[in-house]
């Protein structure tokens, strides 16, 4: 029989309902085989239960963020593969390029074309492609060519053609062009030479009373021959001069950087020399005011061991006393 309350079958003997818990009734037994099953609520349901629900969302967030990843990894692929496509398009078809070191020999010699009058030979002439190539020269003597030293004769030799050299305003072949000093010349080095001179040395010219820079490599110091020639060429009978008198430079300079000696008895002549202080002088004439507090003098320059004249200020230069 079945229980007429929730209509679960239950025994004959049985006095409740194992299902509701109603208590059987002793009534005519009834016959449910017409009647249709009992539907339980949808919520009930295995397929519909609050677990499986959360369990199919969790599931179709899980696909959408794994389809949105590959999406956005497939668009960046593509992105760098067209970036490295631009970048072979643009890239020039010859990379090759070599640049000029600084040091090297073809740098330095572009920078004396202009300063050399010559036109620098073809290296496809037959007629010269056997030749000595003078800039190979330049490059190996450079260090012998550029012991300048200070307030020492040097003469302009050995330049291309025997054309002479171009005088500039600065150490650059670019500066002002101040004309050509012509192959023979004798110059006087007012300084050591320096790297960053860019090869030229600053001296001035007696001949012409200015100073200017060279290529440092065409000077050839002067030996005292032709040094002695050249002053007495250049100055007359300045050589011919007695000793007045024997003097040396005062210890009592400012700084005790010893005196100047000019060309002149004016300040703004050619400086010659410095004479340390202590330097023995023979003062050729006396002192005479009218020469602007300058007295002249002979002395050895301790460059070059020639004997030459100049003016020195009087002041520091006192009557040498044994």
């Amino acid at each position: 029989m079945f229980c007429t309350n929730c209509g679960r079958k239950i025994d004959e003997s049985a006095r409740y309902c194992p299902g509701c818990q109603s208590p059987v009734s002793s009534g005519p037994e009834m016959d449910y085989s017409d009647t249709a099953p009992i539907q339980l609520p949808m919520e009930y349901s295995a397929d519909s239960s609050p677990a499986k629900n959360h369990s199919n969302r969790l599931s179709m967030i899980i696909c959408a963020v794994a389809a949105a990843l590959a999406v956005t990894v497939c668009t960046v692929l593509a992105l760098l593969s067209c970036e490295g496509e631009d970048e072979k398009t643009d890239r020039p078809l010859h990379t090759d390029t070599h640049y000029a070191d600084d040091s090297s020999g073809d740098d330095l010699w572009d920078d004396t074309t202009d300063d050399v009058i010559m036109d620098a030979p073809s290296q496809s002439d037959p007629e010269t492609a056997d030749e000595e190539d003078p800039r190979e020269n330049y490059v190996q003597n450079a260090a012998v060519q550029y012991q300048i030293e200070p307030y020492t004769y040097y003469a302009v030799r050995n330049t291309p053609g025997g054309d002479g050299l171009v005088m500039r305003s600065e150490s650059d072949s670019a500066s002002e062009n101040l004309g050509v000093l012509s192959e023979g010349s004798a110059v006087v080095a007012q300084e050591p030479y320096y790297p960053e001179n860019n090869g030229y040395a600053y001296v001035y010219s007696p001949d012409t009373d200015t100073f200017f820079w060279v290529m440092a490599q065409y000077l050839v110091p002067m030996s005292k021959q032709e040094i002695d020639e050249y002053e007495s060429n250049l100055y007359g009978d300045h050589e011919q001069e007695e000793v007045y008198d024997l003097g040396m430079v005062c210890y009592y300079t400012p700084s005790h950087a010893g005196v100047n000696v000019r060309e002149y008895p004016d300040s703004d002549s050619t400086k010659l020399a410095i004479l340390p202080e202590g330097t023995g002088v023979d003062i050729i004439a006396e002192y005479d005011p009218a020469d602007n507090g300058y007295i002249y003098i002979g002395f050895v320059n301790e460059h070059t061991g020639d004997y030459c004249f100049g003016w020195a200020l009087a002041e520091y230069i006192e009557l040498y006393r044994e």
